[in-house]
């Protein structure tokens, strides 16, 4: 099972920070590879980011350097965290 959940509100200004968490059950957590997806109107899925079980981290071009995705393997919890929103950050993550 995966809960996901926002800390503490998903609506933020621009410049704002935002923190998306993805909490799991069921599952091996820290053997699983994690990546968080966005589904962008008209456009579709896109990727964002993934952390791998070793501690690699990759992202997509477009969020490269606004935001930092981690994990704590104790808690089966992925964070995905935006350091400053801008006017037109606006998605459904998943």
């Amino acid at each position: 099972a995966v809960e996901l959940g926002e800390c503490p509100e998903v609506s933020r200004p621009p410049r704002q920070s935002l923190c998306l968490l993805c909490k799991a059950s069921s599952f091996s957590f820290c053997q699983t590879h994690m990546q968080w997806v966005q589904e962008v109107p008209r456009k579709g899925l896109e990727w964002v980011a993934e952390n791998w079980s070793n501690g690699v981290t990759r992202y997509g071009p477009w969020v490269q350097g606004s935001c930092s995705i981690s994990r704590d393997n104790s808690q089966s919890m992925v964070t995905l965290q935006f350091s400053s929103l801008r006017g037109n950050d606006s998605a459904c993550l998943t």
